[in-house]
């Protein structure tokens, strides 16, 4: 305060003057309003006001309560992903956070020291419900360091969050197939119905279909 003599008053737009009482509200004359535990009451448009020489002098104060709560973390839809080799790398991290929260959005990731992949960040506001925060991370043609685990990492104030999701490259594609048990199956006469079941792994995702006598076996 460059005048502690100036008699200054405090308001709320629209709204009464605000008294300091010397616990809720303190006057300092050489800081000015000081108001140790703000609750909702003070939350709005403050206007700081004081008359000098006939001519009157105000200075608005926008006021809002910060909020640290990170309601949820979802890279992707959190299942591993898996590419070839030169293909694109693209992972959506969607945050939703409680009105009035700001969070910090970091990855890590493989290729994180050399800088592989390039992040945007955007925010959704809405009236009707939390926001909506997404940073989504690219690497353009991977390569087999860019395998591993990628986690997007959310920060506000002291509350903490992440997501993290595998990301799988392959050089070609492949399919493995085994038996679960055995390869020869025993059944009775007359059984309604029996299980036969294969263990298959690949990539891309195969077509499968089974054969009865060279046929397909739905077809019979």
């Amino acid at each position: 305060v460059t005048a502690p003599d100036t008699h200054v008053k405090l308001r709320m737009i629209p709204g009464e003057n605000i008294v300091p009482d010397g616990k809720t509200v303190i006057w300092d004359n050489t800081k000015g309003f000081v108001i140790p535990k703000a609750t909702y009451k003070f939350i709005g448009l403050l206007s700081c006001e004081t008359t000098v020489n006939g001519h009157e002098y105000s200075t608005k104060y926008l006021t809002f309560r910060l909020n640290n709560e990170i309601i949820s973390v979802q890279v992707n839809d959190s299942k591993p992903v898996k590419l070839f080799k030169g293909q694109s790398l693209v992972l959506n991290c969607s945050i939703t956070a409680a009105w009035n929260t700001r969070v910090q959005i970091t990855w890590t990731y493989p290729g994180e020291a050399s800088k592989r992949a390039t992040i945007s960040r955007s925010i959704r506001q809405r009236k009707d419900g939390p926001n909506l925060f997404y940073s989504i991370l690219v690497v353009d043609k991977v390569h087999g360091i860019d395998k591993g685990q990628y986690i997007c990492n959310v920060k506000s104030g002291p509350s903490l969050k992440s997501d993290s999701v595998a990301v799988f490259i392959y050089d070609k594609a492949f399919i493995t197939l085994q038996h679960r048990q055995k390869n020869m199956l025993d059944v009775m006469s007359g059984k309604k119905s029996y299980r036969l079941s294969m263990k298959v792994k690949a990539f891309p995702t195969p077509e499968v279909v089974w054969l009865k006598d060279g046929l397909p076996a739905a077809e019979m």
